[in-house]
């Protein structure tokens, strides 16, 4: 099976590639899991040795990439493909783009590959998020707070997450809560 996260909001694809991780290391454990950044040397040579190899401990592994479209895409391509409909091994890749790279990659946006595009979020879907999050850390936002963040961190998620978690530890430093934003 191959995941296939992609888009310019890394907060969020980050968020999901994480919680994905999370679930599969409760499910199994994390005896299973490689991760690889295909920018290091050696290391395609490796993410193909932990996908074809036998595990006395785990029957389902997952393979994390990081930096997936800096191997040749014909390359990635043929070695993914053996594994599209294997239940057993599970390939996840986060990319910050909108399309894979060239004709040889488009099949990650098609079935069987499950993808998952994360745009930056707008208007009354960036609002949600925001008051989500403030929520998340303990934050209580007025509307006009809400509006001004809106604004200034439109397209920065990071930004936005760490402004709010900064003024959540402002409000009470011993507890970290009871924060609010005016």
């Amino acid at each position: 099976m191959i995941i296939f996260l992609y888009g310019l909001d890394d907060y969020r694809r980050e968020q999901k590639k994480r919680e994905i991780l999370a679930e599969f290391e409760k499910k199994r454990s994390d005896l299973g899991v490689g991760e690889f950044d295909l920018l290091e040397e050696g290391s395609f040579e490796k993410f193909r040795e932990f996908l074809v190899s036998q595990s006395l401990f785990e029957q389902a592994k997952m393979a994390v990439l990081d930096s997936a479209f800096e191997v040749d895409a014909k390359e990635l391509k043929n070695v993914l493909q053996e594994f599209v409909d294997n239940k057993n091994v599970t390939v996840l890749m986060s990319e910050p783009v909108r399309q894979a790279q060239g004709k040889n990659l488009e099949f990650l946006k098609k079935k069987p590959v499950i993808s998952q595009e994360f745009e930056f979020l707008k208007g009354e879907e960036w609002e949600t998020f925001i008051v989500k999050e403030a929520k998340r850390v303990g934050v209580r936002i007025a509307p006009t707070a809400l509006n001004f963040l809106a604004e200034v961190y439109q397209n920065n998620t990071w930004g936005l997450v760490t402004e709010l978690e900064k003024v959540q530890h402002l409000g009470n430093p011993s507890r970290g809560s009871g924060s609010r934003i005016e």
